[in-house]
């Protein structure tokens, strides 16, 4: 299946066939079968028979092509999740290596140039989706990209100090241009392809003869370092973004500074003419966007978007749209003479870094640190109305079933908390906080809800009598670390001035305040029988509290160098892990709190847990995967990578499953022969890119990216950068 770009032209061909006039109804399933296979392209050519899972799945309500194949739906997959009922303006995603900073659309709106993986560009075809050619030679990282004004050439800025011009049809450099004495930053044709302008933290910008490739001139009237060049349309102008927060305007034939625009507080890092020389649009660091009159130079409004620490924007060919990459991990649609919000574009799970129109304006090239690039079209103008779990306008960050499953919990970035029911997909709740949500979690009997907020506090909802939650102030830790103890009457979570507070649930009231910590405490936990907390602190120890005193029973010291990240009590009472990012974890005697083991981990370990048995130890190291220890031998028994963040870590209270923030991971699968799972509907994890079952790959995920995950039996909820959140519900899966 690489003949993926060979299937889309014959679509297209197809397409240019059965017109509108000939038969509309063919004419639309053919337009409905290209967006299909667009979407799901990179599922094509590496899990081809995943079209028949995945792609109907996740295909929207009335995509013609999944009604079509309807009964080819996966009956395994018990219950689906809402999906939209129209395909949306996220046309296509490319996967890159790294996270891109600079891409241009060609004249002819064909091709989309983008740096890639620092020292390359890459051009791909927009018609196929394919990468048409890799272009190398620079010696330090790419800075800038842009296609000259007839589309023959191509020229790059690089750190390496040097631009680069490039021909497309041979796809070998033509000319090296040499004469900076600093990082090359930005470049620009001007309109009539003569000229190249590079600008360099050399403190100078410098004008290119094309032809010959001479240097005609260098402005040295600089104030600052020039982050961003760009050329009016009709060549008369060139605008240049300062270090220092102002924008420099020349005259590019004289080489004479004309003006100074001053108004922004940090470094100006973006820069966008409008098409008819009117209007500058600038963003800063940390600040709002800025548009100018270049007649008067006064500025005209500021665009309250977002505030992001990589700022992006673009005016569409025709100067109507203003794009800009928003610090909320979306892309911002403006008209730029009113200064209203026309559309949201959501789909990044990282800042958004860089913007583009295409020719005709009728796409939008988004690129980001989720190492995506992102094309969308601007000619849907209506948002993905999702039937069910849908509703927020802003990334998921966190997915919580109840101890029953009967509920569900997730918050987002627009710092709501809502309730559902994962049965039915209905609303049950939305429990508003005025700041951003960084985690929820459910009681031990499922009748209170806790957040913790941006502004430390923690709120208990009591979802049962449904009144007022009760506010806790003075919530401390950056680590959204809390416990509810084993027998449902305490919760404990990190206070001001690194103290542990334990709140009574029946009496509502502060039963004790645990100080001992000189820095942040990074975790808390209760033992089996309730009768003793841990707590690990960024100060290097560990504690060891008796819930009836104030004062620590044993400080463990045997993390010299690093934070204690996570402890962990064994079942039984006895022992007592620690983690830390020294790259080991140790074992400790509750009782008389003496080291009894020092594993080495050759990771800095996030999260840690007891079987219950005690006898095998789980640890997780984030990205770097989980292991499987025996207690007894202290031996690694196994490792399992998923490719995903794994921060939280518990076994299930059969010992047959690892729970963490990404859902299950069934431990026969780490190959160890230690279990034989009851049910095989269960072990659901969620990678990068599959929803994996009893330690196979079962359903390939779209380019929604999934920011969170719960699991609860065989029913798995998802939280997606978009805002919406997906239930499924599994049986023994038969697709692979």
């Amino acid at each position: 299946m690489r003949k993926t770009s060979e299937a889309i032209l014959a679509i297209n061909s197809l397409e240019s066939i059965i017109t509108v006039e000939k038969d509309s109804n063919f004419h639309a399933f053919i337009n409905d079968a290209k967006r299909f296979v667009l979407w799901n392209r990179s599922m094509m050519e590496k899990v081809p028979l995943q079209m028949y899972c995945s792609g109907l799945i996740f295909a929207p309500e009335n995509s013609l092509v999944r009604q079509r194949f309807t009964n080819q739906l996966p009956n395994w997959v018990r219950r689906r999740p809402g999906v939209q009922e129209n395909w949306n303006s996220l046309l296509q995603t490319f996967s890159c290596l790294d996270w891109v900073i600079s891409m241009a659309f060609s004249p002819d709106g064909q091709l989309l140039a983008s740096e890639s993986n620092g020292y390359t560009i890459k051009l791909l075809d927009l018609t196929t989706g394919a990468t048409l050619r890799t272009l190398k030679g620079h010696k330090g990282s790419i800075t800038a990209i842009a296609f000259s004004p007839d589309g023959k050439l191509l020229a790059s800025a690089s750190h390496d100090s040097t631009s680069k011009l490039w021909d497309l049809t041979a796809g070998a450099t033509l000319r090296t241009l040499e004469g900076h004495k600093g990082s090359v930053t930005a470049i620009a044709f001007s309109p009539d392809g003569k000229l190249l302008a590079s600008a360099s933290h050399d403190y100078t910008i410098k004008l290119w003869d094309l032809t010959t490739g001479a240097m005609l001139q260098t402005l040295n009237d600089h104030p600052g370092l020039a982050n961003t060049i760009v050329f009016s349309p009709d060549g008369m102008l060139l605008a240049s973004s300062l270090d220092g927060g102002n924008i420099r305007l020349w005259d590019p034939i004289r080489g004479a500074a004309l003006r100074t625009l001053k108004g922004h507080k940090s470094s100006t890092t973006a820069t966008a003419l409008s098409p008819d020389c009117k209007l500058l649009a600038s963003a800063s660091y940390g600040e709002t966007i800025k548009l100018w009159d270049l007649t008067t130079g006064a500025a005209l409004r500021t665009l309250n978007t977002c505030e992001s620490p990589f700022p992006a924007i673009a005016f569409s060919p025709d100067g109507k749209l203003l794009a800009s990459a928003s610090g909320d991990f979306a892309i911002g649609l403006w008209d730029p003479i009113t200064g209203a919000t026309l559309q949201i574009l959501r789909g990044h799970s990282e800042y958004p870094t860089a913007v583009a129109f295409s020719p005709d304006g009728k796409l939008l090239a988004s690129a980001s640190f989720d190492k995506t690039i992102r094309l969308w079209d601007l000619t849907i103008t209506t948002g993905a109305a999702l039937p069910k779990l849908d509703g927020y306008s802003d990334s998921v960050v966190a997915v919580e079933f109840s101890p029953d499953g009967k509920f569900l919990a997730s918050t987002s970035r627009d710092t709501t908390v809502r309730l559902w029911d994962p049965a039915t997909g209905a609303a049950l709740k939305t429990l508003d906080r005025s700041n951003h949500v960084l985690a929820v979690a459910f009681s031990l009997d499922g009748k209170l809800l806790v957040s913790v907020s941006s502004d430390w506090t923690v709120k208990l909802w009591d979802l049962v009598a449904g009144a007022a939650p009760q506010t806790l102030e003075g919530y401390e830790c950056w680590d959204e670390t809390m416990a509810f103890s084993p027998d449902g009457k305490l919760f404990a979570f990190p206070s001001i001035n690194q103290t542990i507070r334990l709140w009574d649930l029946a009496t509502k009231a502060t039963l004790r305040v645990f100080k001992g910590h000189s820095s942040y405490i990074s975790a808390v936990v209760f033992s089996q029988d309730s009768k003793q907390l841990a707590s690990a602190s960024k100060d290097r120890t560990a504690r060891i509290w008796k819930l009836d005193a104030e004062a620590a029973l044993h400080t463990l010291r045997g993390h010299p160098d690093k934070p204690i990240r996570a402890v962990a009590f064994s079942p039984d009472g006895k022992l007592l892990a620690s983690v830390s990012k020294d790259k080991t974890f140790r074992l400790w005697n509750v009782v008389t709190g003496a080291a009894l083991q020092i594993l080495d981990h050759s990771e800095s370990v996030e999260a840690v847990a007891f079987s219950p048995d005690s006898k095998l130890l789980a640890s997780a190291s984030g990205y770097r995967g989980v292991r499987l220890w025996g207690l007894i031998t202290g031996a690694v028994l196994q490792t399992f990578e998923p490719g995903v963040k794994v921060q939280k870590l518990s076994f299930s209270s059969d010992g047959q499953y690892l729970e963490t923030n990404f859902g299950e991971i069934c431990i026969s699968s780490f190959g160890t022969g230690l279990f034989s799972p009851k049910s095989k509907a269960r072990g659901i994890f969620v990678t990068e890119d599959w929803v994996v079952q009893g330690g196979r790959n079962v359903l390939w995920l779209p380019s929604d990216q999934v920011r969170c995950a719960a699991v609860h039996g065989a029913v798995l909820a998802m939280g997606h950068t978009s805002g919406h959140v997906s239930v499924l519900e599994f049986g023994v899966a038969e697709c692979i």
